[in-house]
Formats: C-alpha cells, sequence, structure tokens
C-alpha cells in the first residue's frame, strides 16, 4: 500500500478510485497525503474528517433536515473505515466503533428502510442489514472481501440490486467485520450462507428466488456457497478465486490478516491440504446460472485462477474480462455495476412496479 505519502505510486492511485467511489473526496485525499508522512498520520487525518462531517451530520440531525443527516452519516462511516484500514495503532478499534455507530444513525433515514438484523448461525448469531424493495421482490445476499465493510462497500454495492427490484441482505459472516475477533472464518463459509437462506425463507416480504454476489475473498465464497446450496438461483462473482495459492503474492500484511480470520498458525496453512481455502474437490457443479467478472489487470488473481473456477459450471455461465481493469474493476464500476446488476435481476425475474 502506501509507502511514502508525497510520492504519488500505482498503489496510492488505486486507493484514490476506491475511496472516491465510495464517498471519500478527492480534495480530502490530496489534502490528507499533502500533511502526512507515513499511513499513521494519513489515517488520524481521515479521521479527522470523519469527525468534523459527524458534528455537521448531528446539526442537520437536530434541524431536521434528514437528507443531509443522512447523506453526511454515510461520508463520516466511510472517512472512519477507510482511516481504520491503514491505522497501525490503538485507535483502529475506536475508528471501527465510529463508523459503525455513523451507519446506525442513519438507518431510520435510508429508502427502502433499512432493518438491522441478526441471524441465527449455530450456537450464536451474524450481524447483517435487511433492505426490501417491496414485498415478493427477489432477493441478493451480499458477500464481502477480505477487509470491507458492509456500512461501506456493501452498502453501496447494495444500490445496485435494489435500484432494480431486488431486496438486498449484507451481513458479517465467520471472520468478517463486527464478529472477526470473536468467531473465526470456516473453510467450509457455505453453511453460515445456508444460515442466511434459512432467514429470508422466514421472512415476511421475501421470496425463494435468492442470488448471491461476493467480490474478491467473497466471491470465492459466493461461488463455493452455490456449489453447495441448490436454493440459490443465481451467482455474481467479481475477481473471485479457485483456491488459497492466490494469496502467495500478496503484502505479508495481508496474509497475516488471512491467517488471523481462520485462527491459523501461519500463512502457509492456508494453501495446506486439510486447512486449505478451495473449490477443488467439492462434491457439486455449478448448475445455476454463474457470471464471473475478472480484472484484465488483475494481478492479486491470475486468469488460471478465473479458468478452474469456470470448471466448475456446468450451466449457464458467462465470463467478462474487463480488460484494463484492476482487481475488483473499480475503476470500471461504472460499466460492470450496471451491467451485472442488469444481470441478476433478468435471472431472478425481479420487476419495478
Amino acid at each position: 500500500m502506501l509507502i511514502t505519502m508525497k510520492k504519488r505510486t500505482h498503489n496510492v492511485n488505486l486507493l484514490y478510485i476506491r475511496a472516491a467511489y465510495y464517498g471519500i473526496s478527492f480534495n480530502d485525499l490530496y489534502q490528507a497525503e499533502q500533511s502526512s508522512h507515513n499511513l499513521s498520520s494519513w489515517s488520524h487525518l481521515l479521521a479527522q474528517m470523519a469527525e468534523n462531517y459527524n458534528n455537521v451530520a448531528q446539526k442537520a440531525w437536530d434541524d431536521e433536515h434528514w437528507l443531509s443527516a443522512m447523506q453526511l452519516w454515510q461520508t463520516t462511516a466511510a472517512y472512519y473505515h477507510f482511516a481504520q484500514r491503514y491505522c497501525n495503532d490503538k485507535k483502529q478499534a475506536e475508528y471501527i466503533a465510529n463508523s459503525y455507530q455513523a451507519y446506525h444513525n442513519l438507518l431510520p433515514l435510508l429508502q427502502p428502510k433499512c432493518q438491522k438484523i441478526t441471524i441465527p448461525f449455530e450456537d450464536t448469531s451474524l450481524p447483517g442489514y435487511l433492505r426490501i424493495f417491496q414485498p415478493g421482490a427477489p432477493c441478493v445476499i451480499l458477500i464481502g472481501g477480505m477487509e470491507s465493510s458492509k456500512e461501506v462497500e456493501l452498502h453501496k454495492l447494495a444500490e445496485t440490486f435494489l435500484q432494480r427490484g431486488m431486496s438486498v441482505i449484507y451481513f458479517d459472516g465467520p471472520g468478517m467485520g463486527e464478529i472477526e475477533n470473536t468467531i473465526p472464518m470456516i473453510i467450509d463459509f457455505e453453511i453460515a450462507v445456508s444460515a442466511v437462506i434459512d432467514f429470508v425463507l422466514q421472512q415476511e416480504g421475501l421470496t425463494d428466488k435468492i442470488g448471491v454476489f461476493g467480490f474478491c475473498l467473497g466471491g470465492y465464497l459466493a461461488v463455493r456457497s452455490t456449489v453447495m446450496d441448490h436454493r440459490i438461483a443465481a451467482c455474481i462473482s467479481l475477481s473471485g478465486f479457485f483456491d488459497g495459492t492466490t494469496f502467495v503474492d500478496l503484502p505479508i500484511k495481508d496474509q497475516k490478516i488471512m491467517a488471523h480470520k481462520f485462527r491459523l498458525n501461519n500463512f502457509e496453512e492456508l494453501v495446506a491440504p486439510d486447512t486449505s481455502i478451495t473449490l477443488n474437490n467439492l462434491p457439486n457443479t455449478i448448475k445455476q446460472p454463474l457470471f464471473i467478472i475478472h480484472g484484465g489487470e488483475d494481478n492479486s488473481v491470475t486468469m488460471q485462477q478465473v479458468e478452474q473456477m469456470q470448471t466448475l459450471a456446468v450451466g449457464e455461465t458467462r465470463l467478462w474480462v474487463v480488460e484494463g481493469a484492476e482487481h475488483i474493476c473499480v475503476s470500471r464500476f461504472n460499466e460492470v455495476l450496471p451491467t451485472m446488476g442488469d444481470w441478476m435481476a433478468d435471472k431472478l425475474e425481479a420487476k419495478i412496479n
């Protein structure tokens, strides 16, 4: 990631692209870069900006300017989220909590309504959010990436499906978000997704037309879940992968994050036969429609990984290699998101009355 704040690098450009899409202004990014000498100071400056936005949001709320309060709290959540991602000190937990709080503040203001939910899972529960487009609308389950937040990235991506007549659930599975430090990630993550589907089928206003979308690690998990649960009607994998060998080229910091999520002793266990992350040797194939989206300049997931994923699909399959796009394709979201949203709407037969 950022090595020197005064020197613009390829990674800095990618950070700018991602942060800007999720609500961080270019001017604020630039000002933080110019005033920082390392990642830690950059993070704290971004958090100071977040505090300011939070104060303005509270003022808008007090003055009953509901739209402004909603927009400003969404901005606050994003700023604190990006601040904590690159914060390497005791402030990180505070920034994470502040991001959650800002999002919770705006929940009553969202349309369609956003309901905070707890999904029963084994002897515990998974936190998430449910937004029903309208009674009877199909539902899309969103699964995040390695360091994404349901309150920021998944919230933003959920709009793609809501705008096309679908309800959405975005949640923290084992090893993710709010429960990362209390419930470790599991190899058979599909059982958590199956628990979400059980929850969906019990809700008034939702149907059994269920799609799943995931990006990065979530793209892998979405495919794995689709293989293992026939109740999923369609799947989109954005920058997903076939197995854990793709982590070999990750920065050491990211390898440690992955090992921590699974509570493994070291990175090598991620690709060991008994503890590996892999789609290999699953008992089923994918008969449901599958849409694989892969950045042509993805330096994290190879084309070989994508081709291996394709071998699992025996039904309708679409592969889109987005030329010139990086991992997750954020620089091409203006094209990618409408395309994948329309694809899911067609497969689930979503209709806007």
